[in-house]
């Protein structure tokens, strides 16, 4: 992880960031008052008024497939707030649309802080702890970019106090911003205020770029197979990563491995993590499509996770032919079934995980 932005405020401003929001009737501003460390903190604060208000400031950076943001917050109002379902949130991510969010959250029971992201289209939450007003805490929030195994924690003061797992953060592309301070707030009428300080932002790259220090790495196709970036010589920076893919199907011929400098891995996309000598990368394609697995494609959630490979293998090399034509012949409208219900989808992936490691 690379270190994208920090700062302290300690320019008495923000300038050092990209900008500030405050709509539509929230308040931001850096002032010498109760900073955690240095001179200088930021204060942001909202009304007493019902629904969606922003006070907050934010940084821009190039797409990442893991982000983790954190900074200092101290909650210079009342907890608990005064009806359920009131929150706000300290840090959130954006991509195409908001991404994940860390904050504190009225329940039923008390209190909460909260950890929110999406699933796809919706939105999936975890609360935990009971925070109070009148001291800082360490706010951590990191979201990992997948389609299927995609991930966010929340840490307070360097314990991990709540993470949401195996689930598809991808639909809104990878993150390009960080907001800090109230950074979402919602409920009924009630105000906010907030100190933040000593914020930070890293990251991981999904991709480099061509730059003058650089190693060549090779991606080749081998029986008529096409990849992403296309067969040749593609340089890289040095130490950088690279992902490359390819499509299932091409020309007839299908995806079997990867060879990354002769040894085969299951995986697509492959990640070769800090490149530093040159690497050969060799897409294989077999002739003989593979069987569907219909189950687990539905629990998943792609016919590409490199899970199925393991259970096509066991299912083609030691199931007799009288259990698997029994299968193709019930499988599709479980599949189907399963496809639509998230929690099942969840129960049949932990339990195919468990069967996969045995299997391996």
């Amino acid at each position: 992880m690379t270190v994208l932005f920090s700062d302290g405020f300690e320019s008495g401003d923000f300038s050092q960031l990209d900008g500030v929001t405050t709509w539509p009737s929230g308040a931001a501003t850096v002032q010498q008052n109760m900073p955690r460390s240095g001179l200088f903190n930021a204060v942001f604060s909202t009304p007493a008024v019902e629904g969606y208000i922003y006070a907050n400031c934010f940084s821009r950076f190039s797409p990442q497939k893991t982000v983790s943001a954190e900074g200092v917050f101290f909650v210079n109002s009342s907890l608990p707030l005064p009806v359920e379902g009131d929150r706000f949130y300290f840090v959130t991510l954006e991509g195409a649309e908001a991404l994940a969010f860390a904050g504190v959250v009225q329940r039923w029971d008390g209190i909460r802080w909260q950890l929110m992201c999406r699933n796809g289209i919706e939105y999936v939450t975890k609360s935990v702890g009971s925070p109070v007003s009148g001291r800082y805490y360490h706010v951590k929030l990191i979201w990992r970019n997948d389609p299927v195994n995609g991930w966010v924690q929340l840490y307070v003061d360097g314990a991990l106090i709540a993470e949401i797992i195996d689930v598809d953060t991808s639909m809104y592309s990878d993150c390009t911003q960080a907001d800090f301070g109230i950074a979402q707030k919602a409920g009924t009428a009630f105000p906010v205020e907030i100190f933040a300080d000593d914020i930070i932002i890293t990251g991981e790259l999904p991709s480099v770029l061509i730059s003058y220090e650089s190693t060549p790495i090779v991606i080749d196709a081998i029986i008529n197979g096409t990849t992403v970036p296309s067969g040749g010589s593609v340089e890289v920076d040095y130490g950088a990563s690279v992902i490359a893919s390819v499509p299932n199907e091409a020309e007839a011929y299908y995806f079997s491995h990867w060879l990354i400098n002769s040894i085969e891995y299951k995986s697509n996309p492959i990640h070769v993590e800090n490149i530093t000598v040159n690497t050969s990368l060799v897409a294989v394609y077999t002739t003989a499509p593979p069987k569907p697995c219909f189950i687990a494609t539905a629990a998943y959630g792609s016919p590409l996770a490199p899970q199925l490979n393991v259970l096509r293998q066991f299912r083609d090399r030691c199931l007799p032919d009288a259990i698997v034509n029994f299968y193709y012949e019930t499988s599709p409208p479980i599949a189907n079934w399963i496809r639509k219900h998230l929690k099942t989808r969840k129960a049949v992936r932990a339990m195919l995980s468990v069967i996969v490691e045995l299997l391996k």
